[in-house]
């Protein structure tokens, strides 16, 4: 494909420009459509992706509407701003100049897993973990606590306390519905049994 942009550059006397639309824009009428895309990543929130692939350069229109530093976005593979189509062509400073910035946007509030875990056989509860971590940490989790020394000062705890961080409330939730984690619950089902709750974090 960039041989065929090669040539159409030639042909055109300019450069191609990959549009969000899925084709190239640019100088010359014999550019070929290619299925490069500008769009979400899959997996991710809010994150994209610019595949170029022999292109002169990509044109944004609404992302750069919200996001009034999207280079720095890109650069950062920062989270965009969706825009609201609602505001467009109002005429207005609304929906125009009043996204806030990379730097101005308030922090996403952590998600966590709340786990207290009773094992009944050690070695069987490693076939879990050796699976479970890993789709943790493809949602971004980070065990925080793993309960080696804890002591209940009130109440009761009927277990052992661990503490998972994620990137958001949203993550932690997906992670736990994933079918990869509902593969590793099954691996731990004869040896050992969880409380799990999911809570919000503070904001940073």
């Amino acid at each position: 494909m960039a041989a065929q942009f090669g040539g159409a550059r030639r042909r055109a006397m300019g450069f191609e420009v990959c549009g969000a639309g899925n084709h190239p824009v640019g100088r010359g009428a014999e550019q070929p459509r290619d299925k490069r895309r500008v769009g979400e990543r899959a997996g991710t929130d809010g994150h994209i992706e610019a595949v170029t692939a022999g292109a002169a350069g990509v044109s944004f229109g609404a992302p750069f509407v919200a996001n009034p530093d999207l280079v720095a976005r890109l650069a950062a593979d920062a989270a965009l701003a969706k825009p609201n189509p609602a505001t467009y062509y109002g005429g207005g400073d609304t929906g125009y100049i009043d996204y806030a910035a990379l730097a101005e946007a308030p922090a996403a509030a952590p998600g966590y897993w709340q786990v207290t875990a009773r094992v009944t056989d050690p070695v069987g509860f490693g076939r879990y973990t050796a699976v479970a971590g890993p789709v943790l940490a493809s949602f971004g989790g980070q065990p925080i606590a793993r309960g080696e020394l804890f002591e209940t000062l009130e109440g009761s705890a009927a277990g052992r306390p661990y503490l998972v961080r994620f990137p958001s409330y949203a993550a932690a939730r997906a992670c736990f519905y994933s079918a990869a984690y509902q593969e590793a619950i099954a691996l731990r089902a004869e040896t050992a049994s969880f409380d799990i709750v999911v809570v919000e974090g503070m904001p940073a």
